[in-house]
């Protein structure tokens, strides 16, 4: 089952991952959720697999992403990342 889920990672780790996730064509957000220091990669629909990937690149647990607000289609896509 595939569902949406964020690792949260550090301002000094973020560079690096992104670099990664860029070579690797994953399809990625970075947040910054209110109060927090850290940022947040979000991925959309990650398979089992993925995660697996995910959770050893990372090294902790994700964490469900809930969507806190309806997304108009075009700024919800415009937020993604992928190497072009």
């Amino acid at each position: 089952m595939e569902k949406a889920v964020y690792f949260s990672v550090s301002w000094r780790e973020a560079a690096e991952l992104a670099r990664t996730l860029r070579q690797n064509g994953s399809l990625y957000a970075i947040e910054q959720f209110p109060g927090s220091e850290n940022l947040a990669f979000v991925f959309p629909k990650v398979s089992m697999s993925q995660y697996i990937y995910l959770y050893m690149l990372f090294g902790n647990d994700g964490t469900d992403y809930q969507w806190k607000q309806p997304v108009k289609r075009k700024s919800f896509w415009a937020r993604w990342r992928r190497d072009g």
